[in-house]
C-alpha cells in the first residue's frame, strides 16, 4: 500500500512538472511574439515620422540619413530585400518597407534633381551601397554524390543605381565640388558601379531620344531640359575610366559588392547586353590568351591524359566580363551622340574624347562614323555660311 501511495506521488509530481514546463514555454512563445510585434510598430512608427519632410534643410538632411541608416539596418537583417516564402502578416510587413524605401529615394531624386542638394547626392549614394539585391548562386563543382550547395549573394541593384542617374542627369548645379565627388567616390573605385551606371545612362539617353522624337513629330518647339540632361550624361560617361584589360576586373576589391566565386552558373543576364542595336559587340573583345591553344602535340596524349576533364571554366556576371563592359561603353556614348539636341559645346567635347578613349577600346569602331560625317558636314555649312 505504500509503494503504491509513493508511486501515485510521484506520477502526479511529473504531470505536473510536464504541465508547468509547457505552460511556460506558452508564455515565453507570446512574450517573443509581442515583443517582436512591438519592435516592429516601433520602426513602422519610426519610419513614418522620418518620412515626413521637414522645412530647414539641415535638419532635413539629417533626416533623410537617418532614413538610410534605418533601411540599411533593416536590409542587413534580411526584413527588407528578396526573400523566401512568408506568412499574410510578413508579407504586409514587407509590403510597407518596400513601399516606404520607394517613397524615400523618390525623395532624394528630388531633392537631387530639383534642389542640386550635395547631402542628397552623398545620401543617396550610400542607399545605393547599403540596398543590394539578392540572386541564387551555387558552387561551381560540387564533390561527387553530394548536391549543389545553393546561397544568397547580394549584389548591386541596377535599378536603385537608375533612380540615382535620372536625378543626376536633372540636377542643376554641376561645378567642381559635385564633378569630383561624383569621380572619386562614386564611378573610379568600383567595377559594378561603372558597368550599371554605363547601362543606365543608356536607357535615361534612350528615353530621351524618345521623348525628342515625340516633340519633333508634334511640332513642338525644342525642349531645353533635354539638352540639359544630355550634357549631365555625357559629362558622367566621361568620368568612367574603363577597363583596359580582364585582369582590371579580376580583382574582387574593386567591386561595391564583390561577386560571389565558384558559382555554378552565371545566374544573372542583362537583357540589354543581348540588344544588337549597337551592332552587337562579341566577345572577340576577349583577349587572345583567352582561346584554347592549338598545340599539335596533343595528338600524342596518353589515353589516361586524355580522358581527364579539364576543369570547367568559372561562370562571370556581366560586370566582370571585359567584351560586356566595352559593350555597354559603346552603347551608352552611341545614345547620347544620336540626341540632336546635344549642346555645340559637348559636341566638341566628344570629338576630342572619342578618338582618344572611345575608338580604340569599342570593337567596331566605324558605328561612330555617322557622327563623325555629321560634324564635318556642319561644321562646313557654318564656315560657309560665315564666310
Amino acid at each position: 500500500c505504500l509503494y503504491y501511495l509513493l508511486s501515485l506521488f510521484l506520477s502526479s509530481l511529473g504531470n505536473w512538472t510536464i504541465t508547468t514546463a509547457t505552460t511556460l514555454f506558452h508564455k515565453k512563445i507570446m512574450t517573443t511574439q509581442e515583443a517582436s510585434l512591438s519592435s516592429e510598430e516601433q520602426t513602422a512608427h519610426q519610419i513614418q515620422k522620418l518620412l515626413k519632410p521637414i522645412p530647414d534643410d539641415r535638419a532635413d538632411a539629417a533626416r533623410l540619413d537617418e532614413l538610410r541608416r534605418v533601411f540599411g539596418q533593416l536590409y542587413q537583417e534580411g526584413e527588407l530585400g528578396p526573400g523566401g516564402a512568408f506568412s499574410a502578416t510578413e508579407q504586409t510587413w514587407k509590403t510597407f518597407l518596400t513601399t516606404s524605401h520607394a517613397k524615400f529615394r523618390t525623395q532624394l531624386s528630388q531633392r537631387i534633381a530639383v534642389q542640386g542638394q550635395r547631402t542628397a547626392v552623398r545620401t543617396f549614394w550610400g542607399v545605393v551601397a547599403s540596398s543590394p539585391k539578392s540572386c541564387l548562386v551555387g558552387n561551381q563543382q560540387p564533390p561527387k554524390k553530394t548536391a549543389a550547395v545553393v546561397k544568397r549573394h547580394g549584389l548591386l541593384d541596377e535599378s536603385i543605381l537608375l533612380q540615382w542617374v535620372q536625378a543626376m542627369s536633372r540636377i542643376p548645379i554641376w561645378d567642381k565640388s559635385i564633378q569630383h565627388m561624383v569621380q572619386v567616390e562614386f564611378l573610379e573605385p568600383f567595377r559594378d558601379v561603372q558597368y550599371y551606371t554605363m547601362m543606365n545612362i543608356g536607357k535615361v539617353a534612350e528615353s530621351l531620344y524618345k521623348k525628342q522624337q515625340q516633340q519633333q513629330e508634334s511640332d513642338q518647339g525644342q525642349d531645353e531640359s533635354i539638352a540639359a540632361q544630355a550634357e549631365r550624361l555625357m559629362q558622367m560617361l566621361m568620368m568612367i575610366p574603363m577597363a583596359s584589360t580582364q585582369q582590371d576586373l579580376d580583382n574582387p576589391q574593386s567591386y561595391l559588392f564583390a561577386p560571389p566565386k565558384d558559382q555554378q552558373e552565371g545566374p544573372m543576364d542583362d537583357s540589354d547586353d543581348n540588344d544588337s542595336s549597337d551592332g552587337g559587340e562579341s566577345s572577340d573583345d576577349e583577349d587572345d590568351d583567352d582561346a584554347p591553344n592549338d598545340d599539335s602535340d596533343d595528338d600524342n596524349e596518353s589515353p589516361n591524359k586524355a580522358q581527364k576533364q579539364k576543369p570547367a571554366e568559372p561562370h562571370l556576371f556581366p560586370m566582370q566580363q571585359l567584351s560586356r563592359h566595352r559593350r555597354q561603353w559603346s552603347k551608352a556614348w552611341l545614345a547620347i551622340l544620336r540626341l540632336s539636341s546635344l549642346p555645340q559645346s559637348s559636341l566638341k567635347r566628344a570629338l576630342q574624347f572619342l578618338p582618344q578613349k572611345v575608338l580604340p577600346v569599342v570593337s567596331r569602331p566605324l558605328l561612330f562614323a555617322d557622327f563623325f560625317m555629321t560634324a564635318y558636314t556642319s561644321h562646313n555649312d557654318e564656315t560657309d555660311s560665315s564666310g
